[in-house]
């Protein structure tokens, strides 16, 4: 019963975050505003992390299950993914490269933080 409560918290974050994304003027995807929603949630304590726990665990643990129907949706643009490969793959890279110093800055960040904090 519990599971299905963790379950049942995550799936409202979820609507909810889709739900504040059809009413907002510009493109934000639903499961974005949903994270955002939970990670607020998180920091502000509203919600505990022992709360939605074993859920976390169970979907990190099948997230390559969960990627495998859009590996198959992929296989089905092979003509695309041909004609755009390079261009691709260099957006790929590039933002690969962004995604890792803008982690690394903010890990750098947040430990200058705590360590402030000791002191």
């Amino acid at each position: 019963m519990k599971l299905l409560n963790e379950l049942l918290i995550i799936v409202l974050i979820f609507i909810t975050g889709e739900y504040i994304s059809s009413l907002l003027p510009f493109l934000l995807p639903g499961s974005i505003a949903g994270m955002l929603i939970l990670l607020f949630l998180l920091i502000f304590k509203i919600i505990k992390i022992e709360q939605i726990k074993r859920i976390s665990d169970f979907f990190l643990g099948n997230l390559s299950f969960l990627f495998l129907p859009v590996s198959v949706g992929l296989l089905g643009s092979m003509d695309i993914l041909r004609e755009s490969g390079v261009n691709i793959l260099i957006l790929t890279l590039g933002t690969t490269v962004i995604v890792i110093y803008v982690t690394g800055a903010i890990v750098e960040l947040v430990l200058r933080l705590q360590r402030k904090g000791e002191n």
